[in-house]
């Protein structure tokens, strides 16, 4: 029922908002905060976990006052919470070598989830033990993966060859159906659909463009940020068929 976003104060500054989903009542959350990006809700909505300028933080609805998450060293982004809202899972870049890492929220120490330096991108399922990730095959080509860290099983979802055919991805993680039976990508050829138990993608919308977005849990409303003009603004699209 509600939506976290950035707003821009100036070049300068800029801070988290929240508001209801329809857009009305929106309020700040914080103040002077690190540049925030990428936010990620945490399962029971009560924190929100956001990439700042270098390092990860996160912010209690209650409180407004970011805390920073971890002390692993390297450049890291695309952060979200696992299922059972205990972990993070984050990529972490050292020097050009990028991979999944994860760690608890209450004291930020990580370990490594792949280890081939080529893997970017993930995403936490919200109902299972599951990550998605994009692993790099080849200069510019890319396939969906998919880890279970309760067993260890990490396995291809869509191979290159098939990404491919839609054309360049956008570098945002992908994100799931709220069953976690879906995960949905952003392509330049318009938004897949791809069922996490496998088979042919699906063409399941327009492109979003460059911004990041987020799926519905009733997969009929779109909400994703526009670019025009030199400046952004969030959109909802409706009612998909």
């Amino acid at each position: 029922k509600l939506i976290a976003y950035t707003e821009w104060r100036s070049l300068e500054q800029r801070d988290i908002w929240i508001a209801n989903a329809d857009g009305t009542d929106a309020r700040q959350l914080t103040d002077g905060a690190d540049e925030p990006s990428g936010l990620a809700w945490s399962p029971d909505g009560k924190t929100i976990a956001f990439r700042g300028a270098k390092q990860l933080w996160t912010v209690r609805l209650d409180e407004g006052v970011p805390r920073q998450f971890s002390t692993v060293e390297g450049e890291k982004c695309c952060v979200s919470f696992t299922a059972d809202g205990k972990r993070l899972v984050f990529r972490v870049n050292r020097n050009g070598k990028r991979d999944v890492w994860w760690a608890p929220v209450e004291d930020g120490q990580g370990s490594a989830l792949t280890s081939d330096g080529l893997s970017e991108y993930p995403r936490a399922a919200p109902t299972s033990t599951q990550v998605a990730y994009l692993r790099q095959a080849a200069a510019k080509t890319y396939e969906v993966r998919i880890l279970d860290y309760s067993t260890g099983r990490d396995r291809v979802l869509v191979p290159p060859e098939t990404l491919a055919k839609f054309g360049e991805f956008y570098a945002l993680p992908p994100r799931w159906s709220r069953d976690s039976k879906y995960l949905f990508l952003s392509t330049r050829s318009g938004m897949l659909r791809l069922r996490t138990e496998g088979g042919a993608p699906e063409k399941f919308s327009f492109s979003t463009g460059l911004g990041p977005f987020e799926v519905s849990s009733d997969l009929k409303r779109i909400l994703f940020q526009k670019l025009r003009a030199g400046s952004a603004e969030l959109w909802l699209y409706d009612d998909l068929r």
